[in-house]
């Protein structure tokens, strides 16, 4: 079920004239896995200040994590009618995107792309994050530093992957890449293949929380210290980490630009029907905490 998030009184602006399309609601939607995460938190708020001078309202979802139910959520989005959505993480079906967006829902993803009209992707820069990430552990005297990461279609096709390339070069150390699915469970099998693979391994990137959490779990039960024997980093940051012991350190996108940048593609979407952005990517922040 929608929620909605309170209008920020102190961006509000009376008197002036509402770039509304004709026949819209007013209402934007935003779209998570999960309505608790910070991050989910930070955008709401962020997007509600942002919208808020034009009379709009953001409702919120949860898709659960259930890929079919995003396209129930879009079709409720749909019908208000609203003028667009904004939709936080991976898309399992990206035709489910296409489809709306193609009948005039503008959508903006955040952390993954759908390129069409319509559509504005807003992610963080991936290559920097693999670099952040990799100066952080081999500053600490890291030198086998392994990257555990999602399948890919093409090689070469994935910009964290020559971005951990470059950065352990650039470093001098030493690094390997493994890839296994972006999963809890996947986290287990990615140690294990990177400890049997890339013997000495001192150090671990992980592509996300979920991950991350997996292979600190692995790790204790394989009796590898955190951080002392394998230091472990995620770049995602969705608020799983802090809660974890030892707390994750992560690289994260920096929150206040994610948000002006959601707001830019939104409002340009809105203004002009059918557009295709360029993808925009947000820096990135380390959070240092107990795991690196």
């Amino acid at each position: 079920m929608a929620q909605g998030l309170a209008r920020g009184s102190s961006r509000l602006v009376t008197g002036r004239a509402e770039r509304r399309s004709p026949g819209r609601a007013g209402v934007v939607g935003l779209v998570g896995r999960d309505l608790n995460t910070p991050a989910f938190a930070q955008l709401a708020e962020g997007l509600q200040h942002g919208i808020g001078e034009d009379r709009r309202v953001v409702l919120l979802a949860s898709s659960h994590g259930d890929a079919g139910r995003l396209g129930e959520v879009l079709e409720s989005f749909r019908s208000l009618p609203a003028e667009g959505v904004v939709v936080l993480g991976a898309v399992d079906r990206p035709d489910d995107v296409s489809r709306f967006a193609r009948r005039g829902l503008p959508v903006v993803l955040v952390g993954d792309c759908v390129p069409m009209p319509n559509v504005a992707c807003v992610g963080f820069d991936v290559e920097m994050a693999a670099r952040v990430s990799v100066n952080h552990l081999a500053a600490s005297g890291l030198r086998r530093i392994g990257m555990i990461g999602p399948p890919i279609r093409l090689p070469g096709s994935d910009p964290t992957e020559s971005g951990f390339l470059a950065a352990v070069e650039a470093a001098g150390v030493e690094g390997a890449i493994v890839r296994a699915e972006a999963t809890f469970l996947g986290g287990e099998v990615a140690l294990r293949d990177l400890i049997e693979g890339f013997p000495g391994v001192d150090g671990v990137v992980a592509h996300n929380d979920l991950m991350a959490a997996r292979v600190i779990r692995e790790a204790t039960d394989l009796g590898i210290r955190i951080p002392t024997q394998i230091a472990v980093i995620s770049a995602d940051d969705m608020g799983l980490g802090a809660l974890m012991i030892p707390a994750l350190t992560s690289v994260r996108p920096v929150r206040e630009r994610l948000t002006e940048a959601v707001t830019a593609a939104l409002g340009r979407l809105i203004d002009e029907p059918g557009v295709s952005p360029e993808p925009v990517a947000v820096p990135v922040e380390l959070v240092a905490r107990e795991s690196a």
